[in-house]
């Protein structure tokens, strides 16, 4: 089930410096320079479209067939990203913007920690699950700590993240099993 110890250490390690700064946080936003928050959004948006374009520029080393799949499967999960910052999360605090990008690194992460290919199935069970709790768990924690606010919409936005880091694993990692180059062990 599990592929890489590195990469599910660095899954834990993640989500535990995610979950522990949830008290911290709004003293962070709180500090920025004035007009800094409004910025954040297109920062964010900036920082999600620099990562396209790393894992296109890695998407042309694969074999044709690999790169025209990966191209699109990319495409859809920034036109994704776009949509979900721009419409699902329009008028909000940059401060949950920031959860769609931070749990799709997330995801990358974890799924490179895990085998997903058959007959592996259970890792592909466990990355889901596993991302699915976390993103719940981290807007029950919010729910009870001073000036957070639990929301199912910031759920729903942890999910989307899940399912657009999901997406860019798929068409970019060597592991991935769309792969049909030979190159994933």
């Amino acid at each position: 089930m599990i592929r890489s110890r590195f990469w599910l250490a660095a899954a834990i390690a993640y989500v535990v410096v995610l979950l522990a700064t949830l008290p911290v946080a709004p003293r962070i936003w709180l500090s920025l320079p004035p007009g800094a928050e409004e910025k954040a959004s297109s920062w964010f948006m900036a920082a999600g479209v620099a990562a396209v374009c790393v894992f296109v520029a890695k998407v042309f080393q694969f074999e044709p067939e690999d790169r025209r799949r990966s191209l699109v499967v990319l495409c859809v999960a920034a036109l994704l990203f776009v949509a979900t910052l721009q419409i699902f999360y329009a008028g909000v605090a940059p401060a949950k913007k920031f959860h769609v990008l931070q749990y799709g690194v997330l995801a990358w992460v974890l799924f490179s920690a895990v085998r997903i290919e058959p007959p592996h199935t259970r890792g592909i069970w466990f990355a889901v699950l596993s991302l699915l709790t976390v993103g719940v768990l981290d807007e029950c924690i919010q729910a009870i700590l001073p000036r957070r606010f639990f929301g199912v919409k910031d759920i729903v936005g942890n999910w989307a993240g899940v399912g657009m880091g999901f997406m860019c694993w798929v068409a970019t990692s060597a592991l991935s099993p769309w792969r049909s180059d030979g190159q994933r062990d």
